[in-house]
């Protein structure tokens, strides 16, 4: 079968050949302005979408269905046959239908993916990610939840939103089968609401309202949310839930206080209690415990520790640097993915090795 497309240089929307040629690309399609053409069947079978050069602004004009759109030079897939859906995706790695049957185009297609605190930050950053990698996105977030959920839309990405405060659990309730009635049965669930909350660090200076607030919006929260989507993964007869642990829920964190490091060590033994209990449903639940990603919020707090303190972070990373927001959010699609098909219970530390466990 001829196929289309190896890789899409990052830069430039454009075909690295000598790339297509080690994937075994046997033919390259290119729009005179560079942009790539690609296609995927909407019956999840892939085929070359057949052009003579004419620009897909204009609709498929070989009436090809499986058309989709074109990479801009964003490296994104825009302007959409209206016939179809529009496609996103970071890094273009359409290939062989060997790639394609193993996943590789869009980890999370035909998935619908909730994701608490998802209007913003690292929850806004993996919302996105989902959602590129096929995923219908449902957002549940205390503020900014329609603005991010529109931004989702201008993108061509099929997504809805609710905000809630994850620690009221009728309202979490009510919001995810509201959610799933209009974007179908939630079969992820990745559990980003969390954090110190701009809590004190120090004990001393720590109420008992701070204790509760970081508590509950991590641990209860979490709770109410697996709860909730559940009976929808046992409707699918599929689930993967990812939690979000913390390096400071593995070791004394110089940036957070207790309640937080008490809140995401408790997380890990929720995450392996409840993989425990769901995994004969075909259910994973998995953690993940990142380092310091900065965050415009997380940037500040950075910012305002001591000098003393900022060093002693970037030294005790042995790869030597601070990560991109995306190397966080790859690693949590790997666990919300079938590429994690056999992996539940476990905690996956994505801190640059600042943390190694014993």
């Amino acid at each position: 079968m001829d196929l289309w497309i190896g890789e899409a240089n990052a830069g430039e929307g454009l075909i690295a050949e000598d790339h297509a040629k080690a994937e075994g690309v046997q033919r390259l399609i290119t729009l005179p302005d560079g942009d790539l053409v690609v296609g995927l069947h909407l019956l999840e079978q892939a085929r070359e979408v057949e052009t003579s050069g004419a620009s897909p602004d204009h609709g498929n004009p070989h009436g090809v269905e499986s058309f989709l759109g074109r990479a801009s030079h964003s490296g994104k897939l825009t302007i959409a046959n209206p016939t179809t859906e529009v496609l996103g995706v970071p890094h273009l790695k359409y290939g062989l239908w060997e790639r394609f049957e193993a996943g590789e185009m869009m980890k999370l297609a035909g998935r619908v993916a909730l994701v608490t605190g998802g209007a913003g930050g690292l929850g806004g950053a993996i919302a996105l990610g989902a959602a590129e990698a096929g995923a219908a996105v449902a957002i549940l977030d205390v503020k900014g939840v329609d603005d991010a959920v529109a931004h989702l839309h201008s993108l061509g990405f099929k997504a809805a939103g609710r905000t809630v405060d994850v620690r009221d659990g009728k309202a979490v309730a009510g919001a995810v089968e509201s959610l799933a009635a209009e974007l179908g049965p939630i079969d992820t669930l990745i559990a980003a609401a969390g954090g110190s909350l701009g809590t004190p660090r120090d004990l001393d200076d720590i109420s008992e309202d701070d204790l509760d607030l970081v508590l509950d919006v991590n641990i209860k929260g979490t709770f109410h949310c697996a709860r909730a989507v559940l009976p929808f993964m046992r409707q699918a007869g599929r689930g993967a839930i990812v939690t979000f642990s913390s390096i400071g829920g593995r070791s004394a964190s110089p940036v957070t206080g207790v309640p937080y490091a008490a809140a995401k060590a408790g997380l890990l033994g929720l995450t392996r209690r409840l993989a425990k209990e769901v995994g004969g449903e075909n259910i994973r639940v998995n953690a993940i415990a990142p380092g310091l990603f900065l965050t415009d919020r997380l940037q500040g707090m950075f910012d305002a520790l001591p000098e003393a303190d900022r060093r002693e972070v970037i030294d005790s990373i042995p790869l030597g640097r601070m990560p991109s927001i995306q190397e966080c959010v790859d690693p949590v699609l790997f666990l919300a993915s079938d590429e994690s098909s056999y992996i539940t219970g476990v905690v996956l530390d994505v801190n640059g090795g600042r943390f190694m466990a014993g």
